[in-house]
């Protein structure tokens, strides 16, 4: 959910100073949290809050993730009064019994993302989705642009290629994805309902080949760029990961209660991670190991690889690597030949992937740590991910700088 909040930062200086194209400072010195994080928080506060069988089965507990959903929006928004709420939701947050008021404006889509993440199943984050959004917009388009933006979270953080996201959206929700931003950048005007503005920025994340691109896109479109660019920030996230330098930026701009729930956030969705649909839960490696065969078999290539390996690396992913003692007393990494005898750094994706052909120590190392460290030792040709399994991947120092995105 940190990429729809960084999404809402970029965007908030160019709801009243639109730009009509992607060259712009992501943040300024006036760049700040909007409404759109307020509720994105408050809907992962509340969630985080219910029993984990509520998440399983939420049509059986609605009753209860629904209250749980509007106690938390009222305390998070009158804890910020001046984040940017419309009036009808300032009246909402105002109320001892409030009411939902048929709207199908943006906000329910804005704020859903963190259902996408915890959700165990597709039919979970569209209950998920539509209890979140149904406390304020009961209107049936703004039930739908919140679905479609937790679909396509659920279905992008699982390793579901774009292809089958757009499709799934399609066809469930009957929106036009197919836009391409250039021609949107053209016509497009501000516009906060969900029937206008979520297909709008769901496009701006499949024309996109970075988080950063896609928050860029959908902010250059000249419309409701805050709320835009945190759906489309959302999706993103899920699909690439975040660089670190963005979290960074984003996270400092958040007050410390928000991050504390940022941080229960982190901890509690990894484990709730599954791999691509229709699979059992593995390890949080799982999509780099889902990868492999593929890339074995000539169905998977080398942006695939970079695409996965730099997810992993911004979702601070780890390997672990096999280590030996040397003349100095020290633990350092246990190297292997490959067949031409250059040295290549060992490193697996979990411990059935080490297995017993390790018969030493082993250390759990951060990927970005590794994948820099190897481009630094002058000794090593690269890296080989799972170098005991049959479809094994060797890697060279040109394609881990194409991972960490520098210049080998």
């Amino acid at each position: 959910m940190l990429g729809a909040i960084i999404g809402d930062i970029v965007g908030s200086t160019r709801e009243s100073a639109p730009v009509r194209s992607t060259e712009f400072h992501l943040f300024e010195e006036n760049s700040r949290f909007t409404d759109d994080t307020v509720m994105t928080i408050a809907v992962a506060d509340a969630l985080l809050s219910v029993p984990g069988d509520w998440l399983d089965t939420p049509e059986e507990h609605a009753d209860g993730i629904r209250g749980k959903i509007v106690q938390s929006m009222q305390t998070w928004g009158r804890r910020y009064p001046d984040a940017g709420y419309g009036g009808w939701f300032m009246s909402w947050l105002c109320e001892e019994d409030p009411k939902p008021y048929n709207s199908y404006g943006n906000g329910s889509a804005m704020r859903v993302s963190p259902a996408g993440w915890l959700a165990e199943s597709e039919e979970a984050a569209l209950a998920l989705a539509r209890l979140s959004a149904e406390v304020t917009h009961n209107h049936p388009e703004g039930i739908r642009g919140a679905q479609a933006v937790a679909l396509a979270v659920f279905l992008a953080r699982n390793g579901a290629p774009k292809k089958e996201i757009k499709k799934a959206l399609s066809e469930r929700f009957g929106y036009d994805l197919s836009a391409d931003p250039d021609d949107l950048r053209a016509t497009c005007r501000f516009d906060s309902s969900c029937q206008v503005s979520v297909p709008q920025a769901l496009a701006c994340f499949f024309a996109a080949e970075s988080y950063e691109e896609a928050v860029r896109l959908a902010v250059s479109l000249g419309g409701d760029a805050d709320t835009q660019a945190d759906i489309a920030g959302a999706v993103a996230e899920g699909y690439f990961g975040i660089p670190e330098y963005l979290k960074r930026e984003g996270r400092r701009r958040l007050s410390r209660p928000m991050v504390k729930v940022l941080e229960r956030f982190r901890r509690h969705a990894p484990r709730r991670y599954h791999g691509r649909k229709g699979t059992t839960p593995l390890t949080d490696n799982d999509r780099i190991e889902m990868l492999l065969p593929e890339v074995a078999q000539g169905q998977a290539g080398g942006q695939d690889v970079v695409l996965v390996l730099r997810s992993r690396m911004f979702e601070d992913g780890q390997f672990l690597v096999p280590c030996e003692e040397n003349e100095k007393g020290e633990m350092v990494p246990r190297l292997l030949q490959d067949g031409s005898g250059d040295a290549m750094l060992p490193v697996f994706t979990s411990e059935d992937e080490l297995g017993d052909g390790n018969g030493g120590s082993v250390m759990k190392a951060y990927m970005d740590n590794l994948y820099y460290a190897c481009l630094r030792d002058e000794s090593v040709k690269g890296m080989v991910i799972n170098p005991w399994n049959k479809n094994g991947l060797s890697i060279e120092k040109k394609g881990i700088a194409a991972v960490v995105g520098e210049k080998s």
